[in-house]
């Protein structure tokens, strides 16, 4: 989680960070009314180890082989390790555009192009992922940490080698230690990374995905292991039958699928605020407006106390929520757009759009779409697996 901030200076300039921030990240990300947590929640049940920053699959193995290259480079200091990788994780940038011409989700390809560096590593963007699907097999374990183990494991071999005339003895020792010590589930490269890799998968690399996905204990239970297992990967979220899904799945993806119906209306009707508020009448708020009425005529209340208790969200979210419930069910639209202006004023303070048009100007509409749980994301990567797979 990141937070970018800018200093009051004028309407002027806050709204160009906020165009800066829009053009810069998925607008999933942005959370007008709060509701970020029960929409995290959910995400993490349905694709648990999956985020909105990751890509392709190949990151999933690109990452353990850099590692494993640092260990092999018999390093004795951590920020070494470190300094290794991230050299490495920047050349992989023209190694992969260079082998995968035309392909999309390689990180840093645009900075590449434009001779600049990599500013997020796809180490950092991928690690919980890895934490996740037991890639990682110390689930607590940090890069930090990491490149100290490895370094230390070289410390300790150079140790055993100083300590012994023995030559047998010292080998065995070393072969225990490095044995022992594993950091990842093991996966070794078929070709040579630094020169031969390609955004594609190989066999052995989707093979080595999809068992970590349904076996490891926190995704087998997931969606992205039973899209992995039934090779069937949805064109939407939405478009995925229930009755194909074993509990607890099916539970979890009721409630996710019922909240993304409600929050809708929500973010709909924020919409129909903020244009009313600046005075936008336009193409896009006359159809806003329409989904908003097509929304009304077809609501039903969602099973909100199970999707609180599921979500464990905060005690005045849960209240936002039914207050919002009781209003539409009442045709209370005008108490409806109240609740929305005070839920917003209080998880943005001093930073809400809703009905100030002197500070803020009407650029486009937010988040006016249903949400997906990071499906999109989840889409990429397990048709990554399986088109490997299925071309072996």
């Amino acid at each position: 989680m990141f937070q970018i901030g800018w200093v009051d200076y004028s309407r002027e300039e806050r709204n160009k960070i906020i165009n800066i921030i829009r053009l810069l990240g998925d607008q999933e990300a942005l959370d007008e009314l709060g509701i970020g947590v029960v929409r995290d929640a959910f995400s993490d049940m349905l694709f648990p180890g999956i985020s909105t920053l990751q890509t392709r699959a190949k990151y999933f193995v690109l990452t353990p082989y850099l590692f494993q290259m640092a260990e092999n480079a018999s390093l004795n200091n951590a920020a070494d390790v470190l300094s290794f990788v991230r050299r490495n994780e920047e050349k992989l940038v023209a190694i992969l555009v260079n082998n995968s011409p035309g392909a999309d989700g390689i990180i840093g390809s645009r900075n590449y192009k434009s001779g600049k560096t990599v500013k997020m590593k796809p180490s950092n963007i991928y690690w919980n992922g890895m934490r996740t699907t037991g890639i990682l097999r110390y689930k607590e374990a940090s890069i930090d940490s990491v490149c100290r183990q490895i370094a230390s494991k070289t410390s300790q071999r150079a140790e055993i080698q100083l300590k012994t005339s023995d030559k047998d003895v010292a080998q065995d020792d070393v072969e225990a230690l490095r044995l022992g010590g594993t950091i990842f589930t093991p996966i070794s490269p078929t070709y040579d990374v630094m020169r031969d890799a390609t955004i594609e998968l190989t066999k052995d690399e989707a093979e080595y995905l999809y068992r970590q996905f349904i076996t490891s204990a926190e995704t087998k239970d997931s969606l992205m292991a039973h899209m992995l297992r039934s090779a069937n990967v949805f064109p939407t979220l939405l478009d995925i039958p229930e009755k194909c899904l074993e509990e607890p799945l099916r539970s979890r993806f009721i409630l996710a699928r019922n909240f993304a119906e409600f929050i809708y209306g929500a973010h709909l009707l924020y919409n129909i605020i903020l244009a009313e508020g600046c005075g936008i009448e336009d193409e896009t708020t006359a159809s806003i407006n329409k989904d908003f009425e097509k929304w009304l005529e077809e609501y039903s209340s969602p099973p909100l106390d199970e999707i609180v208790a599921v979500t464990k969200c905060p005690i005045v979210t849960a209240k936002f929520f039914r207050d919002f419930d009781g209003a539409i069910r009442a045709k209370d639209i005008e108490g409806a757009k109240n609740i929305i202006i005070a839920r917003e004023r209080l998880v943005k303070p001093g930073r809400q759009k809703l009905r100030r048009p002197d500070y803020f100007s009407y650029e486009a509409p937010i988040h006016w779409y249903k949400l997906n749980y990071r499906f999109n994301t989840a889409k990429v990567i397990a048709e990554d697996i399986l088109k490997a797979l299925k071309e072996a």
